[in-house]
């Protein structure tokens, strides 16, 4: 956190916490939904108890029980004065409740109207909500257990929090892909129907898969896929040789889409190619994703939910999320003026950096495998690689846990899916934005021992961080100083695990029930790394 923050008064995380005021409001008015319509099933005096959100095993924020056995009105005069007590905003010289401007008259309110309308609580701009602010603070305080290390709540304000209040998702407004290629009652057999001859592929042709290569594939569905072993069997390139078998051997996505197989593989040779040989953020990290991605598709069932293109913009997208990484984080370019904070005004950084890459590779007349699409088709997939790899900016991850738990709780409350997939195209986009970020952050949830590989690799890339910051005079980042006792390892990826990992796994394995086992073994990691916690 830099003198200008400190400056303005507020700290990163209270900044931040406007950024939760929607969620947590609008699930608190939903929950009322629920308990209302029940109600008005019953005598006015009935009573019934409250049930936590669905898949909840978390404290929850800012509830506010409605009076029982009276009309619905009454609770909305409590919650306004809940959020009158919160925050005002000077309006033509006249304290107004926040709650006031964004709702509207009272007459006017019905509880769809408020559950929707309090959404745009989120997009009031940070400097006219103060008082707001400081309120739910507290609340911002229930993501973490109480008495968190210092250390690691810095490290999470470091690099998970923004400076300004994240706006609501607002990308792909259409219901429907351009291509209009939605699930139909026949689409579980594509993936079975739609093959191309593997003697015709380029699999056969250009890249060599060995009989002990093609082994270690036949374990590419599993959550325990070792991608390090996999490393002594690809001929140097493992993001080459997962990317093409997946879209060719697994998906057929080569065929289906007529893709340009010469300048497919032109296009992820150029994106292997371009990694740098950092400890971490390299090509071995892109193949990890690409295989988790797969993970959650093809085992975990996302497959069924999306469409051809959007399983090639998630392949793309985390094949190229992390392309000319150059081994250090997004405060470290905005605190030394990187040419690459300054030409992205310092917002999401690397990721736009990213972003950027693969977009002229899918433009550019060699590399672009797609010219046989439709315009439109071509859009789309651009559109949802950039959302995507946009998405794994680490100060996304609470906005991505606040909108999954306000989705969980509206489905508690109205009986609705988390994610309309068949229909909406936001939908989709905003459930493999979330997917993408947890498989980003998924290795504490790894078998033991790749996860103490990963781990590894990170805290020598942050080491790397931490040296190149005292060269430059500057105090080394959380986490970043290689001579820090007792050693970093032990507390950071203790830290990370629980309070940033398994919130997120916890809400996903509510929505995908498959993912229980993967939960499983990140608990088990946890217990790993508190048992070798230094006692104080």
């Amino acid at each position: 956190m830099d003198g200008a923050d400190a400056s303005a008064g507020l700290p990163l995380w209270a900044r931040f916490a406007a950024g939760f005021a929607a969620g947590i409001v609008a699930a608190t008015v939903a929950r009322a939904a629920k308990k209302q319509r029940a109600r008005e099933d019953e005598d006015d005096d009935a009573k019934e108890p409250e049930k936590p959100p669905c898949g909840s095993g978390r404290r929850r924020a800012l509830t506010v029980q409605p009076p029982q056995g009276r009309r619905v009105s009454a609770y909305l005069s409590a919650l306004d004065s809940l959020c009158a007590k919160a925050s005002v905003d000077e309006k033509d010289g006249k304290a107004v409740p926040v709650v006031s401007i964004v709702v509207g008259p009272e007459e006017a309110r019905t509880l769809t109207e408020v559950r929707e309308l309090l959404r745009g609580l989120a997009e009031l701009p940070v400097d006219t909500m103060p008082a707001i602010q400081a309120f739910l603070l507290q609340k911002y305080d229930n993501y973490f257990d109480e008495g968190v290390d210092e250390d690691i709540r810095s490290y999470i304000e470091t690099n998970y929090l923004r400076p300004s209040t994240p706006s609501l998702l607002q990308v792909l407004q259409k219901s429907k892909s351009p291509s209009g290629r939605i699930r139909s009652a026949v689409q579980s057999a594509r993936f079975q129907n739609l093959r191309r001859s593997r003697s015709q592929s380029i699999l056969r042709q250009k890249i060599k898969f060995t009989p002990p290569c093609l082994e270690a594939l036949n374990k590419v569905d599993q959550w325990d896929f070792d991608l390090f072993s996999f490393l002594d069997h690809c001929n140097g390139q493992p993001l080459r040789f997962i990317f093409m078998y997946l879209l060719d051997e697994k998906y057929g996505l080569i065929g289906k889409l007529h893709l340009d197989e010469e300048k497919l593989d032109r296009f992820i040779v150029h994106i292997e190619q371009n990694y740098l040989p950092n400890p971490y953020h390299n090509a071995v990290h892109a193949t990890d994703i690409v295989q988790t991605m797969h993970f959650l598709m093809w085992t975990v069932g996302v497959k069924d939910m999306i469409t051809d293109l959007d399983i090639l913009a998630v392949l793309i997208a985390a094949a190229g999320h992390d392309v000319d990484h150059p081994g250090v984080s997004n405060p470290f370019l905005v605190k030394t003026n990187a040419d690459l904070a300054v030409r992205y005004n310092n917002r999401s950084v690397l990721e736009n950096h990213h972003a950027c890459t693969v977009t002229k590779l899918l433009l550019d007349k060699e590399t672009n495998f797609m010219k046989d699409l439709s315009d439109d088709d071509q859009k789309y997939v651009r559109s949802c690689v950039i959302e995507m790899i946009l998405a794994t900016d680490m100060a996304e991850h609470f906005p991505h846990l606040s909108r999954l738990e306000r989705r969980l709780a509206d489905r508690e409350a109205e009986s609705c899916p988390i994610w309309d997939c068949t229909n909406c195209a936001g939908d989709r986009i905003e459930m493999l934005n979330c997917l993408i970020h947890a498989a980003d952050i998924g290795n504490p949830a790894r078998p033991r021992q790749l996860m103490q590989e990963w781990a590894q690799r990170v805290m020598t890339e942050f080491y790397g961080q931490g040296d190149k910051e005292k060269e430059l005079g500057l105090s080394a980042s959380p986490f970043c100083d290689r001579q820090a006792l007792p050693d970093p390892l032990l507390k950071c990826q203790y830290g990370f695990a629980k309070n940033l990992v398994r919130p997120l796994f916890v809400s996903l394995t509510t929505v995908l029930p498959n993912l229980e086992h993967v939960l499983s073994t990140l608990d088990g990691n946890i217990l790993y790394w508190e048992e070798r916690q230094p006692s104080e």
